[in-house]
């Protein structure tokens, strides 16, 4: 296959999943719980971590932390409880990504969308896969997770962070 004429000075090269830390709470109605997971009952947070741009080798990393949880209904008013003693199911997961630059350091602007806001926009597949697989292969089922607009939340998470140098 003939090599593109297009290259982009900014190149997804790996990510990894690297923090995962589950909890099933011992209960007889987890255990045998065969329905899927109502919406309702979700619980999904996300933490954008600070990037960092490595000068010497020209690449940025960027990720996420996210939590996921499964919380118990009330049984006296269907609501939903906060509380960590009504908490099924936890997950949290995290994600780094390394991306590459051919030249030296992006500029401001383009930091401020590519490595703040694209970065968690597209590791977020990779981390929604992995929550997936674990928890149908933990025997939750398919999970249908909500769809979130990581853009806006990278936006208000990242308004006020400056990516981290390291020489």
């Amino acid at each position: 296959m003939a090599e593109s004429s297009v290259k982009s000075s900014f190149q997804f090269k790996a990510f990894k999943v690297d923090k995962i830390n589950f909890f099933s709470k011992p209960d007889i109605n987890v255990l045998t719980r065969m329905n899927s997971i109502p919406a309702e009952d979700m619980n999904l947070g996300f933490a954008i971590r600070q990037p960092i741009y490595f000068s010497s080798e020209k690449i940025y990393v960027g990720g996420f932390d996210t939590l996921f949880r499964v919380i118990a209904p009330n049984e006296v008013n269907d609501s939903v409880s906060d509380s960590e003693e009504d908490v099924l199911v936890k997950l949290e997961l995290g994600i780094a990504g390394v991306f590459t630059v051919e030249d030296d350091r992006l500029s401001q602007e383009m930091e401020e969308g590519l490595v703040k806001i694209h970065i968690p926009a597209i590791l977020m597949p990779y981390a929604r896969s992995a929550m997936t697989s674990l928890l149908a292969n933990s025997g939750f089922g398919g999970v249908l997770f909500p769809l979130i607009n990581i853009h806006e939340i990278a936006k208000e998470q990242m308004k006020d962070i400056d990516i981290q140098v390291i020489e």
